[in-house]
């Protein structure tokens, strides 16, 4: 086991093996001092996203990139995260976290809702969702919502984003 305090950053990337005891794991390790976590390429889910999340410790984990997360094999959410992954993401917002990446994950309008409602006020500074291409009004006006709760950083780079995003988000 990891003494308190040693493993700051824990790069995992393009394991596939990874999943809801993987999440309770890194959650644990969070309480053991884990700041920073990246998972590219790992196919995790909505359940071991809840994992980590119930396992993580209050003020400990402050990045959680889960970029390509999107999974050919799941086929329960068509291999995306979804609203059950987003209202963990906001539950660890309200723990900490501050800086969170999801490329390539076939995030939805629906994730982004969740996200936005479950996330605390003032905590989440950066999020990119850059080639998520299923992004449209109702993600804009969620993002608008971050913005009012403390987002200062917002990467969407190749999302197809519309003028409508646009207006939605500068209208919330």
């Amino acid at each position: 086991a990891a003494a308190q305090g040693q493993l700051r950053t824990l790069f995992v990337s393009w394991n596939w093996g990874l999943g809801e005891r993987a999440g309770a794991a890194v959650g644990r390790l969070v309480c053991k001092g884990l700041q920073d976590f990246l998972a590219h390429d790992c196919g995790l889910t909505d359940e071991s996203m809840e994992a980590l999340e119930v396992a993580a410790a209050q003020g400990q984990l402050r990045k959680l990139d889960v970029s390509s997360s999107k999974s050919p094999r799941d086929e329960s959410s068509n291999g995306r995260l979804g609203k059950r992954a987003a209202a963990a993401v906001g539950r660890l917002v309200g723990k900490g976290l501050q800086d969170f990446c999801a490329n390539g994950c076939g995030l939805t309008d629906e994730f982004m809702e969740a996200l936005g409602v479950a996330a605390a006020q003032g905590q989440l500074r950066k999020l990119d969702v850059g080639r998520n291409t299923g992004l449209g009004e109702r993600a804009g006006a969620a993002v608008g919502c971050l913005v009012s709760k403390g987002l200062q950083d917002f990467h969407a780079h190749n999302c197809g984003l519309t003028g409508e995003f646009m207006e939605a988000l500068e209208a919330a």
